[in-house]
């Protein structure tokens, strides 16, 4: 948190006097942050497709370098005043130690985010590797259910006690059916008027005058 952007180049040019470029500065041209900064300032920080949570962390630190940079501008100007020994006074000490710790904040909040990134992700994981699992599971119980129901089939084919018992089974259910058909054969035809087919009249007086025909079906 307290040096966020610290480069190999930097802590090798650490200790130069005022007079000399700040490597706060030089480490500009010696990387190229500063022009992915500016790249992603035109492009915008937000909804951008096919970024991995490592993605997401590190375009975290790319936003905030600017931030970073003035900081670590400002630590290296506390740093040449204490080599050329100058004492700045009360003021200008509170401002200089209120601008780093602002910096440090600002990292540590950044590191916050990035660690809630990366808890995120672990947790999308499990939950993948969980459904995975689950998967697997139901996959495996289906393996053995069908195994069993092999098993069982290859018992009744090559067992010839179950054979002969399925056999009788068989011979059973068929006589019961033979038996229950042949029962209904016997039965007689029950008939039942379904309509009237024609009505003549024969002169006589009464219901004996009407000679009606009728449609008769068995059942």
């Amino acid at each position: 948190p307290e040096k966020p952007l610290l480069t190999g180049f930097q802590e090798d040019s650490s200790g130069f006097p005022a007079d000399t470029p700040s490597a706060a500065l030089l480490a500009t041209s010696e990387n190229l942050r500063a022009k992915i900064y500016l790249l992603f300032c035109s492009l915008g920080f937000q909804e951008l497709p096919g970024l991995s949570a490592g993605d997401h962390v590190t375009l975290g630190i790319v936003r905030r370098y600017l931030d970073f940079k003035v900081g670590e501008v400002w630590n290296e100007i506390c740093s040449e005043l204490i080599l050329d020994g100058v004492k700045p006074i009360r003021s200008d000490r509170e401002a200089l130690r209120s601008i780093c710790k602002t910096s440090e904040e600002t990292a540590r909040r950044l590191m916050e985010d990035q660690t809630r990134i990366l808890e995120e992700q672990e947790e999308e994981e499990i939950r993948e590797e969980m459904l995975i699992y689950k998967e697997m599971k139901s996959r495996q119980k289906q393996q053995e259910i069908e195994a069993k129901s092999w098993d069982r089939y290859i018992s009744r084919t090559s067992n010839y006690n179950i054979l002969k018992e399925e056999k009788a089974q068989r011979k059973n259910y068929m006589e019961s059916n033979l038996k229950h058909e042949n029962a209904a054969a016997d039965r007689p035809a029950k008939l039942f008027i379904s309509h009237i087919l024609a009505v003549e009249n024969t002169g006589d007086q009464g219901p004996a005058g009407v000679d009606v025909t009728l449609a008769r079906t068995s059942v």
